[in-house]
């Protein structure tokens, strides 16, 4: 993943810290959405975080959970705060919440958005089930 060899296989860091996802990695994320979907389907409360790298994986989440009761909620900060916990973490590249923050959101309607700026954790998980009553 990222770097190495087959890095281009699964998912390439580039050079300006973008993730693009090659056949392997789109497999992977496929194999994910279909066993989380047969998890919902089976009657379990399923929460899941993913980044929408590449623009067709939120389609292809809705295709796999037709039918499913779906909440999207947008996870968002501002760039200041991200770069900031990008650097704090230590084990993040640099660059990479400014290479994702414009991209991942970018087209995609939320059923909810919460600020993990100005919102605790867990004053935003009180918000995802209010709105999920």
């Amino acid at each position: 993943m990222e770097h190495g060899p087959c890095a281009a296989e699964g998912f390439l860091l580039t050079e300006d810290a973008t993730i693009v996802p090659g056949p392997v990695g789109q497999r992977l994320a496929s194999g994910m959405r279909a066993a989380l979907a047969a998890f919902a389907r089976a009657g379990n409360a399923v929460l899941v975080d993913d980044v929408f790298i590449d623009r067709a994986w939120l389609d292809e989440w809705r295709t796999e959970l037709a039918g499913v009761e779906l909440l999207l909620v947008g996870v968002m900060a501002p760039l200041n705060v991200l770069e900031e916990r990008e650097r704090a973490r230590g084990n993040r590249v640099a660059g990479e919440a400014r290479a994702q923050v414009d991209l991942i959101h970018d087209g995609v309607e939320y059923d909810l958005t919460v600020d993990t700026s100005r919102q605790s954790p867990d004053e935003c998980a009180r918000s995802i089930l209010a709105a999920l009553r």
